[in-house]
């Protein structure tokens, strides 16, 4: 009779180092701090961009600015939006580097 309270006792351990474990491993996730960002923030997320970010296709890993001297019918796309090349390569439009005149 002993034997199954010690097994049972050693189950109950394993299973509250186990649940303290994940608990501390996602605690980011259950605890999540509240995101405070100032206007100039929320106005560059919601702003227009001619910079994409590519992540797939034969540009994969570049950026490429579409300016409007050169690509003239291209529509800006929103920052965070997907953006592509019409040749394959897809990314995320990201906040413009160039200087704008």
């Amino acid at each position: 009779m002993s034997d199954h309270k010690t097994e049972i006792v050693v189950a109950s351990i394993a299973l509250v180092g186990v649940s303290i474990t994940a608990i501390f491993s996602n605690w980011d996730k259950i605890f999540v701090r509240e995101n405070k960002r100032t206007d100039s923030e929320i106005q560059t997320i919601h702003s227009p961009s001619r910079t994409c970010k590519y992540i797939s296709g034969p540009k994969g890993g570049t950026i490429q600015y579409f300016s409007p001297e050169e690509f003239p019918i291209i529509n800006p796309a929103m920052i965070g939006q997907s953006c592509t090349d019409g040749a394959g390569s897809w990314g995320v439009a990201i906040k413009d580097m160039q200087d704008k005149k």
